[in-house]
């Protein structure tokens, strides 16, 4: 499905995140997101290994994605 506002898909995106779980490790990619902090919080209480990770998308992805993207990235607890 395509969520239809930015909170909607934070909330989808946490929801997939959470289902995948638990995780060695857990990142956020992100293009200039002003917003990163929500979906952060949102990621709350995921069980995970580590503190969750963030890093910045560089310029060559960020060019095909545009500002504000925000990917996850996780390794699973095996």
């Amino acid at each position: 499905g395509r969520q239809r506002t930015r909170a909607k898909a934070f909330d989808h995106v946490a929801k997939l995140t959470a289902e995948a779980g638990p995780f060695e490790r857990l990142a956020l990619a992100h293009g200039d997101a002003g917003d990163l902090d929500a979906l952060l919080a949102r990621l709350e209480g995921i069980e995970c290994d580590t503190e969750i990770m963030t890093a910045d998308i560089g310029p060559v992805v960020g060019t095909h994605g545009g500002p504000g993207i925000i990917g996850v990235c996780w390794i699973r607890r095996a």
